[in-house]
């Protein structure tokens, strides 16, 4: 829980580091906050490429998982089971899906550096 929380933190950071401002609800700020499912991170940057990021944090060797929507941050997860719309509410969601988003997966080693993939 706390390697997963502390990931989650290190995301928002890097992301804010880079311009983006995190729209998503459920931030976690303390490392003993209870977990929760979906959507790690959804963060927007007027003018970034892309505006629209939808990231997921992982603590060392962690994968991502197989789900019924499909792998965890495809396409079909990302946007089955109201995910995103959970994540972002609805009206927001719905902006997101008509303009586009990319997708990332952040690795955070246990010396506390990440690396971004897009996927």
């Amino acid at each position: 829980m706390k390697k997963g929380n502390y990931g989650e933190m290190k995301m928002d950071q890097h992301f804010e580091n880079d311009g983006y401002k995190r729209i998503s609800q459920d931030r976690v700020t303390d490392l003993n906050a209870k977990t929760h499912q979906g959507i790690d991170g959804v963060y927007y940057k007027e003018g970034g490429d892309p505006e629209y990021i939808i990231a997921e944090a992982k603590y060392g060797k962690s994968r991502l998982g197989m789900t019924t929507d499909g792998p965890q941050m495809s396409k079909g997860w990302i946007e089955g089971s109201k995910r995103l719309e959970n994540a972002v509410g609805k009206e927001k969601a719905d902006e997101i899906l008509s303009s586009g988003y990319g997708s990332r997966l952040i690795r955070i080693k246990p010396d506390g550096t990440l690396t971004e993939t897009v996927l």
